[in-house]
């Protein structure tokens, strides 16, 4: 895959100098583009996102502090780079450009290496600052992602789930918990190893998948059952999806395991209804107790909870 070419916006409100440094820094294999007004450099910065503004710091609309103050205000390009050019080189300018968020000030006249140098250097700033943002971005999705299935883990369903609740409460409308287990697990990891004790559970995963809406939530509860959130969905709506699921995967001819091998399932529901549950943790509890009782004898059952 070829290197992406880096972009570089320059604002100079000199026309000739703003042209100079375009010849030069394109040499050094950079595409440059231009502004020569301070209005006109935010606009070029939202629209393109740049990957470093040189910028000059008298202009005759708004000076590049100013420019580099609304930068640093917008999310989408607050985390640009700005190198300052400028013909002052008093302490306190610097001061006041690097307070402001610049990356580094460079005083005219420059000589070109050294130009060169802050701008290789700021591309690596930004270049690690990318890696440590991504890197903070997988390590929180790995935190709520389980990794058999793919599927949100129980950390996250339990975020969403009081997320989901409290907006039950406000909205005055219902919500239910569905957690679904295939029954015997343990017996079909025992005859028919864990590989293929956990290919059972990513197909039932897919299953669900495949049956809910779009505003229903599938994680993994547990080793062997997973959670469904089923937003402004009553008691008897949660019923009524329940035992779809469980016909659907009563029906299912799962691979990995002999073609006449019946694979049945264990539904338990709770619902929030009329103020009926305090917290995510009841809910979760009486969901638990209706899939305990769901289990009883041979399992295959669907049972919604009931005081």
């Amino acid at each position: 895959m070829a290197k992406k070419t880096e972009k570089i916006l320059v604002v100079d409100d000199q026309v000739v100098n703003a042209e100079f440094m375009r010849k030069m820094i394109s040499k050094w294999g950079y595409e440059v583009i231009l502004a020569y007004r301070g209005l006109q450099a935010i606009k070029i910065a939202q629209e393109e996102k740049p990957d470093i503004i040189l910028l000059d710091v008298m202009m005759p609309d708004l000076t590049g502090y100013e420019v580099c103050r609304a930068l640093k205000i917008h999310s989408e390009t607050t985390e640009i780079p700005i190198i300052f050019l400028t013909v002052q080189g008093e302490i306190f300018d610097r001061i006041e450009g690097l307070e402001l968020g610049a990356h580094d000030y460079v005083t005219k006249p420059f000589h070109p290496e050294e130009l060169k140098i802050r701008i290789r250097s700021a591309l690596r700033y930004r270049e690690e600052k990318e890696k440590l943002k991504q890197e903070t971005v997988d390590l929180k999705a790995r935190s709520i992602i389980d990794e058999l299935t793919e599927f949100y883990n129980r950390r996250y369903l339990e975020e969403r789930l009081h997320e989901e609740l409290s907006r039950a409460k406000r909205y005055n409308y219902p919500i239910s918990c569905a957690l679904v287990s295939p029954d015997g697990f343990d017996e079909i990891r025992k005859i028919y190893s864990k590989s293929r004790g956990d290919t059972i559970i990513k197909q039932v995963g897919e299953i669900m998948k495949r049956n809910i809406r779009a505003i229903d939530i599938v994680t993994r509860f547990s080793d062997d059952a997973f959670a469904i959130i089923l937003p402004q969905t009553g008691q008897e709506g949660a019923a009524v999806f329940g035992e779809k699921i469980r016909k659907i995967i009563e029906r299912h001819l799962f691979y990995g395991i002999p073609d006449k091998t019946k694979i049945t399932s264990s539904i338990g529901l709770a619902t929030y209804e009329n103020e009926s549950i305090s917290d995510l943790n009841t809910l979760l509890s009486e969901a638990e107790k209706a899939l305990k009782k769901a289990r009883e004898g041979d399992g295959n059952k669907t049972v919604v909870f009931q005081v």
